[in-house]
């Protein structure tokens, strides 16, 4: 798979105007949350709505700064850098309305720009979040783990001991929520795909820099579940192995609200979101080998799907589209719409395969 080629269609994608179907609003200088679709006669037809934005954004320039860093060129810096001041006076105005998902990545974000930029801004943005985040989120809700992928950035960025001390305080926190398959948090949701790999990541990354290498028993056993409970033959993982008895409760509120059971939905930025898991374990030196997981994961979106097509020829905006079903619906009520994080953990995972080929 022509791995190069995909992740340059992204990042045009991210930074081509919103009036041309991209992401970018060229009016306030930065990423917007997302597109909707509608189908039509089987056409996929993109329009862009604004929406108040505190999680996508800073999700998808995480994924940016993240490929910018590594392996990525200068050509997008003016609007990187727009986006990142735009960001910075959203922090100010308005910090409370961020959620753990939003403060993690954009910890990560801040921490990377000074990297890449050498602006000490950048670095006292992040550790403003930093500080902040301490007081605001307790890791009791799986997304906070997002926050600890954020610290440990920031840790590798200074190689503070302070944010160490904060970092282990917090992967022993975590470490205490496993239950014997899976991470268990106190929200509902925390089960379901998305929550476990954001788990994995931020606990690998921990793991890394403290060297507690025999946590990476954790991640491995979740791993481990993940790909013998929830991913198909075809390489596409379910939203949530949900048991039969509460499938048989849920059936019927569902049927009666018109919706699709969700463990029926399949999502991109889910095979995105493993893969990522994936290479953090790696990072972190872990030793299972997960390359063919890797390899059914990313084919899935480019065409060993029920649809038999690649997710980015039939989105035709250059990046993958978002869901389908078991059966390959993609006209799927409350799901019609590209969400700027699901390209972010995309870009991310590109520039990962990028960096493991060469």
């Amino acid at each position: 798979m022509d791995y190069k080629k995909y992740l340059n269609m992204a990042i045009s994608t991210i930074f081509r105007p919103i009036e041309q179907l991209g992401f970018w609003n060229n009016k306030l200088g930065i990423i917007v949350k997302r597109l909707r679709y509608d189908v039509t006669n089987n056409r996929i037809m993109w329009k862009y709505e604004p929406d108040p934005d505190f999680r996508y954004t800073p999700f998808a320039m995480m994924g940016i700064m993240k490929w910018r860093e590594s392996i990525g060129s200068k050509k997008y810096d003016e609007k990187s850098i727009s986006a990142l001041n735009y960001l910075e006076k959203s922090v100010e105005r308005e910090i409370e309305k961020y959620p753990s998902y939003g403060v993690g990545p954009l910890i990560y974000t801040f921490s990377k720009a000074y990297q890449v930029f050498n602006d000490e801004k950048y670095l006292n943005i992040a550790y403003n979040l930093y500080s902040y985040s301490k007081k605001k989120f307790k890791f009791e809700h799986s997304e906070d783990s997002l926050l600890l992928y954020g610290w440990t950035e920031l840790f590798e960025t200074t190689e503070d001991l302070k944010l160490s001390e904060d970092v282990s305080k917090a992967i022993n926190k975590i470490i205490g929520m496993y239950d014997e398959t899976l991470f268990i948090f106190k929200n509902p949701t925390t089960r379901r795909h998305q929550n476990q790999m954001y788990t994995l990541w931020g606990v690998s990354k921990a793991i890394k820099i403290l060297e507690l290498h025999d946590y990476l028993k954790y991640v491995e056993k979740v791993l481990d579940y993940t790909v013998n409970k929830r991913m198909l033959p075809n390489g596409a993982f379910i939203w949530e192995d949900v048991p039969f008895l509460q499938k048989i409760k849920l059936l019927p509120l569902l049927k009666l609200k018109g919706e699709i059971p969700y463990w029926h939905l399949l999502f991109e930025c889910h095979q995105t979101f493993f893969v990522n898991a994936v290479f953090e374990y790696y990072n972190a030196g872990g030793e299972k080998d997960y390359n063919k997981e890797i390899e059914r994961a990313m084919k899935w979106i480019y065409g060993n799907n029920v649809l038999k097509k690649d997710l980015v020829e039939l989105s035709g905006i250059g990046v993958p589209l978002r869901v389908m079903t078991i059966n390959g619906d993609i006209d799927i009520n409350r799901q019609t719409f590209k969400g700027s994080y699901e390209i972010g953990s995309y870009i991310m995972v590109l520039t990962n395969l990028r960096k493991k080929l060469h």
